[in-house]
């Protein structure tokens, strides 16, 4: 099953989409759903900026703002502006401008500008003239509101919850006071709802090779809630609604640089809670549960021995590959993306490799990807021979690397050209049941 997805935008993830382009088919690294990976300084949500244009009704005083609003409308550009009036959103924001300092105004380059609507609680409405952020820098502290008093430097929180808005898929959606409740038990604070959805958990938390691993989220998902005392798998094949919520706090330390923007994921089945953990927005998906601990730490197992415990092993295509050498799996892949047939080729794709199709290039409001990437990776392949193999195991006997000479012809160039090129690969033994996996492919050492 999946459940919709609405893609806002894409986080910083250009090294690996980078590397994806210059593969034929498996990424250099593949961040588990317990790790978070670097993100550069393009991670923060990705704004349009077109300029804005008109004058402000009424200029906004920062001594009038901080004696309290009661709604924010959020103009991101010419066409769209987001709207707010969640009281724990305004207190958390009205928070954050109280720590702000006056500053000088920043020239227009490299800044991206947005303007702000405040209500007051006597209903008054009154606009800052501007509010500029710099997205190149990467820094969250950047970031100014333009007051009738002058330029006011933002508080990073402030910076971090203002820009969230600007990839909203549309206005926020109330808080549930149950689900508010069940955070705060946890020292979380649910900021404003981003949208509910309905659909049908899988019969199974078992995956099998070469099929797209959604129950492997939904296994993580279930794994993170039960660290929370709530069951998932008693409802599996049921129909339920996964509420989607912006977090006030950042994620815990172990996650750094990549804290900022949290999600909380809450299910309801029957209108009671039965599964909530806390998603990485995008470049996490189940990033660990309401206390805090990651998947590892919940299961006690690293990412790839707790996923390949939820695999289907009595799938012919478990006990096929299991039978082959290093080499004979790099031939069966190269041959089956040959020949067309993809289940069989992405089969030979280490566990690791498998979460990344989920998170690649997601959203930041996204649950997971819903299927393969198709023509941006093997599926791009036209044709394909093999015609030079030579690996070794320098780390040990159950990691083999070296490099692999091929013929390649796509379908369409993106970065490697047509013709014989050499590939390094990385293969890993996940286990005796399962045998060698492939679980890296580059174009450089």
């Amino acid at each position: 099953m999946y459940f919709r997805n609405v893609t806002i935008f894409i986080l910083g993830i250009s090294a690996i989409l980078l590397t994806a382009c210059a593969q034929p088919g498996v990424s250099t690294s593949a961040p588990s759903p317990v790790s978070s990976p670097a993100v550069p300084e393009t991670s923060t949500p990705t704004p349009s900026s077109e300029p804005l244009t008109g004058e402000p009704s009424i200029p906004a005083s920062y001594q009038e703002v901080m004696k309290g609003f009661s709604a924010l409308t959020f103009r991101v550009n010419e066409q769209r502006e987001v709207h707010i009036s969640e009281p724990q959103f305004l207190d958390a924001l009205h928070s954050a401008l109280q720590q702000a300092t006056p500053c000088q105004k920043p020239d227009s380059s490299g800044w991206n500008h947005y303007r702000m609507t405040f209500q007051l609680p006597d209903g008054h409405m009154t606009d800052s003239l501007d509010y500029f952020f710099s997205h190149r820098s990467g820094d969250l502290s950047l970031g100014v509101l333009i007051f009738s008093e002058g330029p006011m430097q933002i508080s990073r929180d402030g910076n971090a919850m203002l820009l969230g808005l600007t990839s909203l898929p549309g206005n926020p959606i109330p808080v549930d006071p149950q689900d508010a409740s069940l955070f705060q038990r946890y020292g979380w604070t649910l900021l404003y709802g981003i949208e509910r959805q309905s659909g049908t958990l899988p019969s199974s938390f078992l995956w099998k090779p070469g099929e797209f691993p959604t129950a492997l989220y939904w296994g993580a998902a279930a794994a993170l809630s039960q660290d929370g005392g709530l069951d998932l798998s008693a409802h599996l094949g049921r129909e339920v609604e996964v509420s989607e919520y912006v977090l006030k706090e950042r994620l815990p330390a172990a996650f750094e640089p990549n804290r900022d923007w949290p999600l909380a994921m809450i299910v309801h089945q029957q209108g009671q809670i039965v599964g909530a953990w806390l998603d990485g927005g995008g470049w996490a998906p189940c990033a660990c549960s309401l206390s805090g601990r990651r998947l590892e730490e919940v299961t006690g197992k690293p990412f790839t021995d707790w996923a390949n415990s939820l695999m289907d092993l009595q799938d012919p295509l478990v006990q096929q590959l299991a039978a082959l050498s290093p080499e004979e799996v790099i031939h069966t892949y190269y041959e089956a993306a040959a020949r067309g047939d993809f289940r069989m080729a992405r089969a030979c794709e280490g566990t690791n490799q498998q979460e990344l199709y989920l998170s690649r290039q997601l959203g930041w409001v996204d649950f997971f990807n819903p299927q393969y990437p198709g023509s941006d990776d093997i599926e791009n392949l036209q044709s394909v021979r093999v015609l030079k193999i030579d690996l070794s195991s320098t780390e040990g006997p159950d990691l083999q690397h070296g490099a692999v000479l091929l013929d390649v012809q796509w379908k369409r160039i993106l970065t490697v050209p047509n013709g014989q090129q050499v590939f390094f690969l990385m293969l890993r033994r996940e286990s005796p049941t399962i045998g060698w996996r492939i679980e890296s492919i580059g174009t450089g050492p």
